[in-house]
């Protein structure tokens, strides 16, 4: 649902009530939490109640921006993630390239906290992109760029990264 979020968002704004579609989706994340709730962490459980406390709002308060705000939200949660992990390591990415190598070597922590790094930067650009396209452009330009774009740049993302982890090991062995 995560994925095609602005996909249901688009189609629910133009041809169903607000309100209800705005309850509808925060029972679906719901459903989710309750389901997932054992199986992943407690960040991303608080990240999926985030979703369900601003889309309840939203539907309370009848105010559709609430709705919009999702994408930006999730930004900031993972924002708050990816940079924490910074503070209180491992490193989100560490932990990741850990799973693959357990005996990392410090040259390879330092590269994972770089590519944390590069992550926090993406959310907080992808966050205020996310925003401007909630308070200012019509509703196609907000499902375009919140279900395309930001997709499309996250996958180009972790590409490049891939392919520099290559360049940088290559360089290492």
């Amino acid at each position: 649902m995560t994925i095609t979020y602005p996909i249901l968002v688009f189609f629910g704004l133009k041809y169903f009530d607000f309100q209800l579609l705005a309850v509808v989706l925060a029972s679906v994340l719901a459903v989710k939490l309750v389901i997932q709730r054992k199986t992943t962490s407690k960040v991303f459980n608080c990240i999926l109640g985030g979703g369900i406390g601003l889309l309840a709002l939203s539907a309370a308060l009848n105010l559709q921006i609430g709705m919009l705000l999702y994408p930006v939200v999730m930004n900031a949660c993972m924002l708050i993630v990816f940079g924490a992990s910074l503070k209180w390591k491992p490193c989100i990415i560490e932990r990741l390239a850990r799973l693959r190598e357990p005996d990392l070597p410090p040259k390879g922590v330092l590269y994972t906290e770089k590519v944390t790094k590069v992550w926090c930067a993406f959310f907080v650009v992808n966050m205020l992109i996310s925003l401007y396209t909630a308070l200012m452009t019509p509703i196609e330009v907000w499902t375009l760029y919140n279900g395309l774009v930001a997709y499309i740049a996250m996958g180009l993302l972790f590409l490049g990264e891939w392919l520099v982890r290559i360049k940088v090991r290559k360089r290492h062995d």
